[in-house]
């Protein structure tokens, strides 16, 4: 698939994984995963990218090795890394103290966006109106949460 192909360069992407951009001889180009160029290198094949992923079977992303790659549907990736993130988070809400637990996914796509998580709209309106804006980092859930380990096979 690749023959007589020119790699422009490489660069790191945000998340860490390498890309490329392919230039193919009729002057097309193509930007792609090392991975997934990889993988069609090797196995000299072009993969469909709605329908085929290339998944790293140790999950590190930058073991691009083509024994550390495997071909999975769109639904089997995605199951294969939401069972990793799906245990319950449990934290204090700041304002009453009560505990809460919430999705594994939900904190995993919170947590970076804001410091506090809240038992009800009632006290994260009372948390944000800055009424409570002088609260200590004991207060926040990445000081308080615990992940509740009991249902996870390891």
């Amino acid at each position: 698939m690749y023959e007589n192909c020119r790699i422009n360069h490489w660069f790191q992407k945000k998340d860490g994984r390498w890309h490329t951009t392919v230039i193919f001889p009729d002057g097309s180009k193509k930007t792609t995963s090392r991975a997934r160029y990889n993988y069609e290198y090797f196995w000299d094949i072009e993969l469909d990218s709605e329908t085929q992923h290339v998944d790293h079977i140790d999950d590190n992303k930058l073991n691009d090795s083509v024994e550390n790659l495997q071909i999975l549907t769109p639904k089997e990736n995605r199951d294969k890394y939401n069972k990793d993130i799906l245990s319950p988070y449990t934290f204090n809400c700041p304002i009453c103290g009560v505990e809460k637990t919430i999705k594994g996914s939900y904190y995993k796509f919170k947590v970076k966006k804001q410091k506090y998580f809240f038992c009800s709209i009632t006290c994260a309106s009372k948390g944000r109106k800055g009424r409570y804006a002088g609260l200590s980092d004991e207060y926040s859930p990445r000081c308080t949460f615990t992940v509740n380990l009991s249902n996870v096979e390891f």
